[in-house]
């Protein structure tokens, strides 16, 4: 049964929490990803999403250069271990109504699983036939 290090994205983008979102938004085009842990000195405290941008920002009319992430991310986020299966980190998503699971093995955290990457996952693994998502289009 395969497990959340074949499908994770190995590489952690993250932002200082004293980030503008507006900041935010541009680091997450640029890496062409959906969310960014938040630091705090040497310590991940947060994650932000593209869904928290428009939710927390956007849709409340609030000035993107003039407040940070730390204003508007998730804290704490919700991580699973990377030896649990792409199913369990689905079921995690659907229960807590996320899109995204830090993955972590032990105490240290080793990348970020979306349900982009598990969709994808499924199509290769042969369950499900979804074309791939775009960033930008979903």
């Amino acid at each position: 049964m395969p497990n959340l290090m074949e499908v994770m994205r190995h590489e952690v983008k993250a932002v200082p929490h004293t980030s503008p979102i507006s900041e935010a938004a541009q680091q997450m085009k640029i890496w062409r990803v959906s969310a960014l842990l938040v630091k705090h000195n040497h310590d991940f405290v947060g994650i932000i999403t593209d869904t928290d941008i428009v939710r927390k920002g956007v849709a409340e009319t609030k000035d993107l250069s003039g407040i940070t992430v730390a204003s508007i991310m998730t804290t704490p986020f919700i991580t699973i271990d990377s030896q649990h299966s792409p199913r369990e980190a689905q079921q995690i998503m659907a229960d807590s109504g996320v899109r995204h699971l830090v993955v972590r093995q032990g105490q240290a955290i080793t990348g970020i699983v979306s349900m982009r990457d598990l969709l994808v996952f499924s199509q290769h693994a042969g369950e499900a036939k979804y074309a791939e998502p775009k960033i930008g289009v979903d």
